[in-house]
């Protein structure tokens, strides 16, 4: 699963509003809001992204290629635990991904602007 930067705000807006009703929730133990809020983020988009990341450097069909962007998007120290986090995998999938045939002039410029 690829998702596009649409669904990433989509989904974003979704956890953090189910969050806080969790966080609001008046009939749940503290214990039950804690056990929500650990499967709410195994649904999140960001760990799929990681599994999918992580298939293509392994089984993809350019392994090699895929380490590569790997290599960049952790050059580039993309993220950071704020709340654009959900921009991350966008960021190494279509910036870097699709830059990394091109220069490197022209990837730090689409890095920095995020296209």
């Amino acid at each position: 699963m690829i998702f596009d930067l649409d669904q990433r705000v989509t989904a974003t807006r979704y956890d953090r509003k189910t969050k806080d009703e969790i966080d609001e929730s008046k009939a749940m133990s503290r214990m039950e809001k804690d056990l929500a809020k650990r499967d709410l983020r195994k649904l999140q988009y960001h760990y799929i992204d990681r599994l999918h990341l992580a298939h293509q450097a392994i089984y993809g069909k350019d392994p090699a290629r895929q380490r590569v962007i790997h290599f960049w998007a952790n050059h580039f120290t993309i993220g950071g635990g704020g709340p654009a986090d959900f921009t991350i995998s966008h960021v190494i999938q279509n910036v870097i991904g699709n830059g990394i045939d091109g220069r490197f002039k022209a990837s730090v410029f689409s890095v920095g602007c995020g296209h």
